[in-house]
Formats: C-alpha cells, sequence, structure tokens
C-alpha cells in the first residue's frame, strides 16, 4: 500500500487499485490503526505498524490535509492501554 498526493494505491499478486482521497468521508486514528471511511458502510484499515515512525508522522500529515476527522477530532477512538 502507497500513500500519494493523489489518494491510496493498493496491489497484490492477484489485483490493483487506486483510491483517490474524494472516496473518503472521514478518517478515525485509534491507538493502532488509522480507519479511512467510503460511505455508506466500507472502511479501509491501514494498520499504524506498517509505517517507519518517520512515514507514520508523514501519512498523519497527509491524512489531516486530504480527509476530514471525524467530528473535528484526530483521535475518535480510544482503547485502554
Amino acid at each position: 500500500m502507497d500513500i500519494h498526493e493523489e489518494g491510496l494505491w493498493t496491489a497484490s499478486s492477484y489485483s490493483e487499485g487506486k483510491t483517490t482521497w474524494e472516496a473518503f468521508s472521514r478518517y478515525l486514528e485509534t491507538p493502532h490503526l488509522f480507519l479511512l471511511d467510503i460511505p455508506p458502510n466500507l472502511f479501509c484499515i491501514i494498520p499504524k505498524k506498517a509505517f517507519a515512525s518517520d512515514d507514520l508522522d508523514a501519512a498523519r500529515q497527509l491524512l489531516e490535509q486530504k480527509i476530514p476527522a471525524a467530528n473535528g477530532k484526530q483521535e475518535l477512538v480510544r482503547t485502554p492501554t
């Protein structure tokens, strides 16, 4: 998976896909995941462990620029640690 200025690119040995930022209505950030909402009932799940620490910060900044955060908050879902 690659995150670009234009959107989210995915690829496997069987398929590949490109989703532009306009497809996502909002995103949620949990301690371990980014959840990108594709209305009405789909989420793209991106585990944070897939990123190096510098890449995680860059991905977060890009999400902030391209997709509204849920309820104006970056962290909506909190789980106990």
